[in-house]
């Protein structure tokens, strides 16, 4: 017989599966160097150096990124649900995981959620404080689902810091300016320099990039794989306290 956290741990499990999945299909990716190296020329004749994605990250990458944060999100529903039942909740299948936007709106999340829960468990799930400004990698989770729920999770390449190593930088008939790696999210693209109308620029170097999160509320621009994996610790040690505190006031044998 399963035990009464069997199901939000397989749901766990199913999100560490589909993160592997993500950082396989990832690497493959990346490793085809979707990337061009562009010179932009502004109004006034400065030549923008760029890098730009030439090609976006396959449908599965989105597909996965949106099962894992949906997994996540079902495990803690599904923690809630089995404390309902273990508490004799009148009805378990109206119970869920308490989020909000603001504290306010978690305290009113808690007491339409989470009726008929032991109160020890009511106060375990309030010092979770799964509201923006309290633990936020929480309410980035609910907005994560919320997002999938309505549109795909578009990754899209990202800069790492300021990962560019120039093995080579020389310059003729001008002057030219490196710039810190900022990927611009909307354009798909880093300008890495900046050089004077007509000079003559030979940059060799290296740019490393990751898959990041898009059109993902407070995660857009966060690593993917990174962020998914950190989240579902997160919600493993959301299950696994909540778990001892129903074993400690006998909910559960």
């Amino acid at each position: 017989m399963h035990s009464a956290f069997h199901s939000p741990r397989l749901r766990i499990d199913f999100a560490r599966e589909h993160t592997e999945d993500l950082s396989a299909k990832c690497m493959e990716f990346l490793s085809t160097r979707p990337f061009k190296d562009v010179v932009d020329i502004a109004e006034d004749g400065t030549q923008l150096l760029k890098v730009k994605l030439a090609r976006m990250p396959p449908d599965r990458i989105s597909v996965l990124c949106a099962k894992v944060g949906e997994d996540l999100r079902s495990a803690l529903d599904q923690t809630a649900y089995a404390v309902a039942v273990a508490s004799g909740a009148p009805k378990p299948d109206k119970i869920h995981f308490p989020f909000g936007q603001t504290a306010d709106d978690f305290e009113n999340s808690i007491r339409v959620n989470c009726k008929g829960i032991h109160p020890d468990i009511v106060t375990l799930f309030r010092e979770f404080k799964a509201y923006k400004g309290g633990d936020d990698s929480l309410y980035a989770l609910n907005e994560l689902r919320k997002v999938s729920e309505h549109r795909m999770i578009k990754p899209v390449g990202q800069s790492i810091g300021n990962a560019i190593y120039y093995k080579n930088l020389t310059v003729r008939g001008g002057q030219v300016d490196t710039l810190a790696p900022v990927w611009n999210l909307e354009t798909n693209e880093i300008t890495i320099a900046r050089a004077s109308p007509g000079a003559k620029v030979t940059l060799n170097g290296t740019l490393r990039f990751f898959i990041a999160l898009s059109d993902a509320g407070i995660l857009t621009g966060s690593p993917a794989i990174e962020t998914l994996q950190q989240l579902t610790i997160k919600v493993d040690g959301i299950v696994a306290a909540t778990e001892a505190e129903a074993r400690r006031i006998s909910l559960i044998p």
